[in-house]
């Protein structure tokens, strides 16, 4: 075989291989939403309010008053399969805030909650949630109202999720508090917000960022040990007990 040829044959391979990665990215969602690492200094660029009224304020703070008895959200431009997403933030008042991840923005609750969602939350009396909802029914608690020590009450606290097909990993301030094995949304929008139930009250975020990962890479820290917490009962996705 001449050495022409063979860089021929050689070309065509990579060209289907790349389509064909293209087409199962493309499938999964890879293929719309783009990575960013938005520090919100001076730009809030990609983000858009879902409910409430966000803005820029002082040197790199993206902040929201929110509404009384509703949550208060926004959204990242695109939509995102696979990836590991980081938002640090902080909130003054009493109910729940977190992160939204493979969501539906266009369709909300009662309460303004997105229908679809995962919704990652914590307090600041220590303690952090996962909650599904559903496009239709009930809200679905994937983990329990759980004390942790890995949060810091009243502070700053920085959320990340890996998402890597059905299954989720959770972190607060960098210690795994949480794994989650659920396959009923395949890709969405992701973003944040908080509810608000006391007249005052508001949530600043400092930054927020996201890498796709490819669903057959090999899992990173397999081994990986979730962090000790103690699960309490009652409460909601908007309130712990």
């Amino acid at each position: 075989m001449s050495i022409r040829r063979i860089k021929t044959t050689f070309l065509s391979l990579i060209l289907i291989l790349s389509l064909s990665f293209s087409a199962t990215a493309f499938a999964q969602g890879e293929a719309v939403g783009k990575n960013f690492n938005s520090s919100f200094n001076g730009s809030s660029v990609g983000w858009s309010a879902v409910t409430g009224a966000w803005k820029l304020t002082g040197s790199g703070y993206y902040r929201s008053n929110g509404i009384k008895d509703r949550m208060t959200s926004a959204k990242r431009a695109g939509n995102y399969s696979n990836f590991a997403y980081s938002v640090r933030m902080k909130r003054v008042g009493a109910f729940a805030n977190g992160v939204i991840i493979r969501g539906n923005p266009n369709s909300l609750s009662f309460v303004k909650s997105w229908k679809s969602s995962y919704w990652f939350a914590y307090t600041n009396n220590g303690t952090f949630s996962i909650w599904k909802y559903p496009s239709k029914g009930a809200e679905v608690a994937l983990k329990d109202w759980t004390a942790s020590s890995a949060i810091v009450k009243n502070g700053w606290n920085t959320l990340k999720v890996t998402a890597n097909g059905s299954n989720f990993k959770f972190y607060i301030n960098g210690k795994l508090v949480a794994k989650v094995a659920d396959p009923s949304f395949r890709t969405g929008q992701i973003g944040f917000g908080f509810y608000r139930d006391t007249p005052s009250g508001y949530l600043v975020v400092n930054w927020a960022k996201l890498s796709k990962i490819v669903k057959v890479e090999a899992e990173a820290n397999l081994f990986e040990e979730v962090a000790p917490g103690v699960e309490l009962e009652g409460g909601n996705s908007m309130q712990s007990p």
